[in-house]
């Protein structure tokens, strides 16, 4: 009896062990940045999100930021995973032709707009949803930040992210 159910368990822990692999893989590709602590804020943006603009129509304006800009390397990381995920939800869920990604600096704080023309979702839709959105909630409060989430079922989505200079820099 058990050489009958070893034959069959072999098989299913192989494609377990696959799948593991795979997902594995997915995740480091997608999650590991060189030098992220160091990076200046227009590259940042621009590498966490490469996957979104290889695969849609991806516009940025940066003009306002200053070419060696640079945040504190914890508020680095929170913003790359922010923007990692905004991107892989886009990718994922957005249907979306083109995304415009946005930041503008003032005296006071650091803004950040991800704007995408897809099918948006419904407050019951973020309610039912994995965790993504509240590790975003969770990374943004970190940094004494503001999230703003605006989404319209038939024209896009909108995060708005409000940082302030002083607890970022």
């Amino acid at each position: 009896i058990f050489k009958n159910d070893t034959k069959n368990i072999i098989p299913s822990v192989l494609q377990v062990l696959d799948t593991t692999l795979t997902d594995i893989d997915n995740i480091t590709d997608n999650y590991v940045a060189p030098n992220l602590q160091q990076m200046h804020l227009k590259e940042l943006i621009i590498t966490s999100t490469d996957k979104l603009f290889q695969e849609k129509n991806t516009s940025y304006d940066l003009s306002s930021i200053p070419d060696k800009f640079t945040l504190n390397p914890v508020t680095n990381i929170n913003l790359y995973r922010i923007f990692q995920e905004i991107s892989n939800n886009a990718l994922k869920h957005s249907q979306a032709s083109s995304i415009s990604i946005s930041a503008n600096i003032d005296q006071k704080s650091l803004q950040i707009i991800i704007k995408d023309n897809g099918i948006g979702f419904s407050e019951n839709a973020v309610a039912s949803s994995g965790i993504g959105l509240l590790n975003m909630e969770s990374r943004i409060n970190s940094l004494n930040g503001n999230l703003y989430i605006m989404s319209n079922e038939k024209k896009g989505t909108t995060f708005h992210l409000i940082m302030p200079l002083s607890d970022i820099l």
